[in-house]
């Protein structure tokens, strides 16, 4: 049980941090500029936006494209994009092992070709009763454009 209190705490944070990825507003300007934020009100022919270092902009409605309620974090993946990232996870396969629960954290760099297309090197831990160090090469398939999208991947490594 001791084991297990750090994958827990390490979990519970992972979890505080993806949670924080709150939706936001967004204002596409005519001008090809976007403005992501919390639109505080609509009025006059005027949109009033605060940004997240809390300027306030207020912008004419000749001056916007569109307004969308989106997250701000998934503009951020463009294409040829670096990516750090982090996963976490329970092992899941045949039982044959006498642990009671595999485990696996792994941080990987990546190159983002397009919004479908990711090639990552990674390493990381992995508890299978005991400590693996694993080093990995990893090809990954999102099936759609979507912010939340079912994915396949091939990992290789020792």
């Amino acid at each position: 049980m001791k084991k297990q209190i750090p994958v827990i705490i390490l979990l519970i944070l992972i979890g505080q941090s993806l949670s924080a990825q709150n939706s936001t507003d967004a204002i596409y300007l005519k001008n090809g500029n976007k403005v992501f934020g919390k639109l505080l009100e609509i009025s006059d022919n005027q949109y009033k936006i605060r940004t997240a270092n809390g300027s306030v902009f207020i912008f004419q409605s000749s001056e916007i494209e569109k307004y969308l309620n989106e997250s701000a974090i998934s503009d951020t993946l463009k294409y040829n994009k670096r990516i750090i990232s982090l996963e976490a996870g329970v092992l899941a396969g045949a039982q044959s092992s006498k642990y009671d629960a595999a485990f696996s954290f792994s941080i990987m760099a990546s190159l983002a070709q397009n919004r479908f297309n990711r090639l990552s090197l990674g390493s990381g831990v992995e508890f299978l009763g005991q400590s693996y160090l694993p080093i990995f090469l990893e090809y990954k398939l999102n099936l759609s454009e979507k912010k939340t999208t079912p994915f396949i991947f091939i990992r290789e490594g020792n």
